[in-house]
């Protein structure tokens, strides 16, 4: 039993065609009681972790391997690493004052937390219109747009797919190297080859 429903088109992509493929380790930001066994689709049960602000959503539907009660920006990347991180219906309710600072500053600090060539998944719903000054508002779709050309270009992202479903909009990308950034890597993998022949 799951909460993917025919109204419910992007539950059914995470649960049937994402999580499923997902290999190493995952975190999944946000929980409820029908994510709790989220982490029994992955291939690796024991590598998913969620996080969620509300405790009591966290005993209804956080991880059995790893739950960690708090803010996403509580995480330390120091400590913590991933190799997907997955954003599912945390911003763009309607009921829910979340501001655009907020949105960059989650989605920036899933960054942090992720390893490179590595995915994040975010998927608004696209529930209300975003108020970026007093004279103007966006419908949360070309928001979204603004919101991932931004990881694209200033972030380094490669898209890997968006759809654009009435539950939620599903941006998925890979985080990639700056070039910089990509030579060390490749002198670091060398090093450690040299040291093993």
């Amino acid at each position: 039993k799951h909460d993917g429903r025919p109204d419910k088109p992007s539950r059914d992509w995470l649960i049937y065609q994402a999580l499923p493929k997902m290999q190493g380790s995952i975190l999944f930001v946000g929980v409820n009681d029908y994510t709790k066994y989220y982490q029994y689709i992955v291939p690796n049960p024991n590598a998913f972790e969620t996080i969620d602000i509300c405790p009591e959503r966290g005993k209804a539907g956080g991880s059995d391997s790893k739950h960690h009660v708090g803010d996403l920006k509580s995480l330390d990347p120091r400590h913590h690493c991933y190799d997907h991180i997955i954003l599912f219906g945390l911003h763009g309710f309607s009921g829910h004052n979340i501001s655009n600072k907020s949105v960059f500053d989650d989605l920036q600090h899933a960054h942090n937390l992720l390893n490179y060539y590595g995915t994040l998944t975010w998927a608004p719903s696209p529930q209300i219109t975003v108020n970026l000054n007093e004279h103007k508002n966006l419908p949360y779709t070309e928001f979204a747009t603004m919101v991932i050309r931004e990881m694209e270009t200033h972030f380094n992202y490669g898209t890997i797919g968006r759809m654009d479903n009435n539950d939620n909009i599903i941006w998925m990308g890979v985080k990639n190297p700056t070039k910089e950034i990509e030579s060390m890597l490749d002198q670091e993998l060398l090093k450690k080859k040299n040291k093993e022949q």
